[in-house]
């Protein structure tokens, strides 16, 4: 999962400190809740004599039935994940619901990376009450010789522990297909979103009808990756470190526009945008494509600019972000050397539409440019973006 994680990154890829401090986290966890499962399966065995009911065996739970091996692991594995998913539904809906459980909960959500370690980051107190009663449960419904409840342990915790790392996993990688079977990368990674839209949404552990019944089920839009982290201003969050992150290379991204155009570097200019991005100047011209993009500084009237001595100079931006994508809007100014003397030769407003690429690095999609001269165009792209 590391390796598909640093190959095929969902956004930024995770360093060695993120997987560092999560799997310290694990250590700590497992060692405190292995006791709570034995008291859990001990407490169940000790009330089985003041039940109103029997204990049933487990269909299919022995490789003599009618299944045979192929049965057995099936129901070992699938039957204890069940009863657990249907506790854990609910305790995880009481955890972002409840303060004081929410504040161990946070602990989880507060990777701004999120990756396949994501799954171990979970504090002691927090695995433990819905560990316990699932378990407990178990031993109330069913009545398991000590090898079946040791399968049932091995084959459902393993099976588990994979799809968990596999859906907290920064790769990119949509598995619509699976979506309304099991939890998937994209439908967890809504669950962990800092954008709200998403909060409150897909709480199962394994099997996503639990959310689909109790209308909590919100499926990501195709190509949808958000980012990870605490909302709001929480300790940790999206709000304070990853958008710093976010708007500091999109104003970078858009500062090198004007030393490029100065230059004539039209491939540099050109690799700001994406392959099929488009750059429209009101009234004068439209690119797109790399290609385009880059002959617009080998025209006549850019080739004078440079010969006489110019300055492209791009004014503060206002970011707006959304995800993988954004919006900036500003002002642009070209000064044209004349003479012993710089003159204004353009003033323009500009909008820039950017996406976040595969491998995390922001490009442009679009840039929208119309001269100051009064028209509606012009006062349009100085609007707040929507």
């Amino acid at each position: 999962f590391i390796v598909a994680e640093q190959v095929w990154p969902a956004r930024e890829r995770p360093g060695w400190r993120d997987y560092g401090i999560n799997l310290a986290i694990t250590v700590l966890a497992v060692y405190l809740a292995l006791p709570i499962g034995l008291l859990a399966g001990l407490t169940s065995a000790a009330l089985h004599h003041y039940l109103p009911w029997h204990t049933m065996p487990l269909p299919f739970a022995d490789a003599s039935g009618p299944l045979g091996a192929a049965g057995r692991i099936l129901t070992l594995t699938f039957v204890p994940l069940l009863i657990h998913d249907a506790w854990f539904y609910w305790s995880h809906r009481i955890e972002h619901r409840v303060s004081v459980l929410w504040e161990f909960h946070k602990l989880h959500h507060g990777d701004l990376r999120m990756n396949c370690t994501t799954f171990f980051r979970d504090h002691v107190l927090q695995n433990a009450w819905p560990s316990f009663f699932s378990i407990f449960t178990m031993g109330l419904l069913f009545d398991l010789d000590a090898a079946q409840a040791g399968a049932a342990g091995i084959y459902s915790g393993l099976f588990l522990m994979l799809l968990s790392m596999l859906y907290h996993s920064a790769i990119r990688m949509p598995l619509r297909w699976l979506d309304f079977v099991v939890v998937t990368p994209q439908t967890h990674r809504i669950h962990h979103s800092i954008e709200p839209e998403d909060f409150d949404h897909n709480f199962a552990d394994v099997f996503p009808i639990f959310d689909i019944v109790f209308g909590t089920y919100r499926r990501a839009r195709k190509g949808y990756f958000p980012a990870t982290g605490l909302p709001g201003n929480e300790l940790g969050g999206y709000r304070v470190d990853e958008a710093v992150l976010d708007l500091e290379a999109i104003r970078d991204l858009i500062a090198r526009y004007g030393p490029m155009a100065d230059a004539g570097d039209g491939e540099g200019l050109a690799s700001l945008f994406t392959p099929d991005g488009r750059y429209t100047i009101a009234a004068f011209a439209e690119a797109q494509g790399r290609k385009e993009i880059s002959a617009l500084l080998d025209t006549p009237s850019h080739r004078q600019l440079m010969q006489d001595g110019c300055a492209h100079l791009l004014g503060p931006v206002t970011i707006k972000l959304n995800g993988d994508h954004a919006t900036a809007t500003g002002h642009s100014v070209v000064f044209h050397h004349k003479g012993s003397e710089f003159v204004v030769f353009r003033v323009a407003a500009n909008r820039w539409y950017l996406q976040r690429a595969k491998n995390g690095q922001w490009a442009v999609a679009r840039r929208e440019n119309a001269l100051l001269d009064g028209s509606e165009a012009a006062r349009q792209l100085v609007q707040p973006a929507s």
